[in-house]
């Protein structure tokens, strides 16, 4: 890229009544170097060569002597002291040209004497770094007692980045088989980002700072986040974050309530076998959360569901949800619900001879309700006996040595 400048000087002589005009042009064409991103605390960058040419001859001094030629390194920006020549690309007017390294300045000292020559100066090699991060691209410009310096000609644009914070986080706890999300928040630099995270996650390309990743640990695993690069390619000085996901295993049901026969009026309970780190319970009937009644004694929170009546319960279904209560609660729902029939209470009558002769047998015929087989008991005053599996309508012969009442004590299904 070449800039140019011009400054004229008029200088009107009169000679008898004759005006002469003399113009002596101080001006410079820069090949400036192209335009340097940098990264802050990253590696010197080299500057493409700065070549300085006058326009027309003596534009460096309209006299002969010996002059500089410095370019300043801007804010936030610092020249590698130990890089950068300087050398006459052109001409034969400028000689003894030196120059002297530094972080702010580069400085070339060189004997310049008038004569026919357009000259041209080139520096080479000079390398730059970034200090901090600037908020605006700056422009390399020159100074020194030379004509063509200090004229504000821009000799090389820097501009910087870098990545403030790089900061990993995520979720504390998912159940087993379940997704986590981290995340990265990031300040400085410019979008989009590379990440390098640990444990399987690997590279994460076109990344915007705050944007989820999803992870599925199978154990409880701690992530770290290795590197943040902006799209200049500069690298965050630090990172931080170290989120632990804890993996929380699902309750293991290792025994299911079982269905039942009860007979009305009678208690039962069911109950649930489950392991885990810390469980909690809840028991359903018929698909609805148990939360009161004085009939199960609070017990619908516990491995047993204890039911003091079934009186009216015939027919219904009770499930349970076992919680594991470590954050976040991994819950498993107990197949199949059991079923609880409710029987009817099961009566009987005892029936037979009204009389008999001494020493004769009578029969006696039991009248049962409810659904059999029975088990029956039935007593002579003095004496119970008992029957087994016995239908209704059964009979029973009996020899009673005086007259006597039967009656039936007992019925069971």
């Amino acid at each position: 890229m070449i800039l140019k400048n011009k400054t004229f000087l008029v200088v009107l002589l009169i000679l008898s009544g004759v005006a002469f005009f003399s113009a002596n042009v101080w001006a410079q064409n820069v090949t400036a170097s192209g335009a340097k991103k940098l990264c802050v605390n990253g590696a010197a960058v080299t500057l493409d060569d700065i070549t300085v040419t006058e326009i027309l001859n003596d534009d460096f001094s309209s006299t002969p002597g010996s002059f500089t030629y410095i370019l300043n390194a801007p804010a936030n920006f610092e020249f590698v002291a130990t890089t950068g020549s300087a050398f006459t690309s052109s001409g034969t007017d400028v000689s003894a040209i030196a120059f002297t390294r530094g972080t702010s300045q580069f400085t070339i000292t060189f004997t310049h004497a008038t004569g026919g020559s357009v000259d041209a100066i080139t520096i080479t090699g000079l390398q730059v770094t970034a200090t901090t991060a600037a908020t605006a691209a700056s422009n390399i410009l020159a100074t020194g007692t030379s004509d063509a310096a200090n004229m504000g000609i821009n000799h090389g644009t820097l501009s910087s980045s870098l990545i403030t914070s790089a900061v990993l986080s995520g979720v504390s706890s998912i159940c087993e088989g379940d997704n986590a999300n981290l995340s990265v928040n990031l300040s400085g630099g410019t979008a989009p980002y590379t990440l390098q995270i640990d444990n399987g996650v690997g590279l994460i390309s076109s990344y915007s700072s705050g944007s989820n990743i999803i992870v599925s640990p199978s154990s409880t695993t701690t992530y770290n986040l290795i590197s943040a690069v902006d799209n200049d390619g500069c690298a965050a000085a630090s990172v931080s974050g170290t989120p632990m996901v804890t993996v929380v295993s699902n309750p293991v049901i290792t025994s299911f309530p079982s269905s039942k026969s009860v007979c009305s009026g009678s208690g039962t309970s069911f109950s649930v076998v489950a392991s885990g780190t810390s469980l909690g319970y809840q028991w359903f009937l018929n698909g609805t959360p148990i939360s009161g009644g004085a009939i199960y004694g609070g017990s619908f929170t516990s491995p047993t569901l204890t039911i003091s009546n079934v009186s009216g319960l015939g027919g219904s279904n009770y499930s349970v949800v076992v919680t594991e209560q470590t954050a976040p609660g991994c819950a498993l729902v107990a197949t199949p619900a059991a079923t609880l029939t409710e029987e009817v209470l099961p009566t009987g009558d005892v029936s037979g001879s009204a009389s008999i002769c001494e020493g004769s047998s009578a029969t006696l015929t039991f009248s049962l309700t409810g659904t059999g087989p029975y088990d029956v008991d039935y007593s002579d005053g003095t004496n119970t006996f008992s029957l087994s599996s016995i239908a209704n309508g059964a009979t029973v012969s009996v020899s009673p040595g005086s007259t006597t009442s039967y009656s039936v004590t007992r019925v069971a299904m």
